[in-house]
């Protein structure tokens, strides 16, 4: 829907939120940041590129107030972090239309980045 130029220049929110696996409803890490178009991962299981998950993630809007947004995500890269035992995997999201790309634009959009829900 957008080239992955595009994609790159958009602002990223430096959050912290847990990521659910909506297939299993498990939680398979957390946002190290975060924009409408993509994600990095950090999780302590490997994702193959071109791996495909349906992910639940909730936006914090507020100090007492998130809002769940459920996206189609495909890992375009992944690098182990050396001595963590843990992963950072580049994951981009990819839309059916213009109005799910508007409508998690405006979601996006509205994050308060002093109310993220996980310690740094």
């Amino acid at each position: 829907m957008h080239h992955l130029q595009d994609r790159r220049h958009q602002p990223r929110y430096n959050i912290t939120e847990a990521v659910i696996n909506v297939e299993d409803n498990k939680n398979i890490g957390y946002t190290s940041n975060i924009n409408a178009f993509g994600m990095m991962l950090v999780s302590k299981t490997r994702y193959p590129v071109e791996t495909d998950l349906r992910v639940k993630i909730l936006i914090p809007i507020s100090h007492n107030e998130r809002a769940p947004v459920t996206l189609q995500a495909e890992c375009c890269w992944e690098t182990e972090i050396k001595g963590a035992s843990l992963f950072h995997s580049g994951f981009r999201f990819n839309y059916t239309n213009q109005t799910e790309v508007q409508f998690t634009k405006i979601l996006f959009d509205s994050i308060d980045t002093e109310a993220t829900g996980l310690p740094h």
